[in-house]
């Protein structure tokens, strides 16, 4: 039996999965500004937890968006940690 969703909790998650990947772009973006660094991270953080909470909240409802809250935040996590730089060369020890 495939379970009829919400249209407004569809697209509240579909949004919530969207700024979550843009404020992982945008907390990866060079910036001098400390202010701006920290409103980025706290995006960003604000949307994880956010994530982590709607994943959780659609497996205990047994509902199949959980798959894809599930994925988003697995991106968000990856796509912030890796390190984008170009390897250092080392010049001695």
């Amino acid at each position: 039996m495939i379970d009829s969703m919400n249209p407004l909790l569809f697209w509240g998650t579909l949004a919530l999965q969207l700024i979550g990947l843009a404020s992982v772009v945008i907390a990866r973006l060079p910036c001098r500004c400390p202010l701006k660094s920290t409103a980025c991270r706290v995006l960003f953080v604000a949307c994880l937890l956010s994530l982590a909470v709607a994943t959780m909240v659609a497996i205990h409802a047994q509902n199949g968006a959980w798959a894809w809250c599930g994925t988003t935040f697995s991106l968000m996590a990856v796509g912030v940690s890796v390190d984008l730089r170009s390897s250092m060369a080392v010049t001695g020890f």
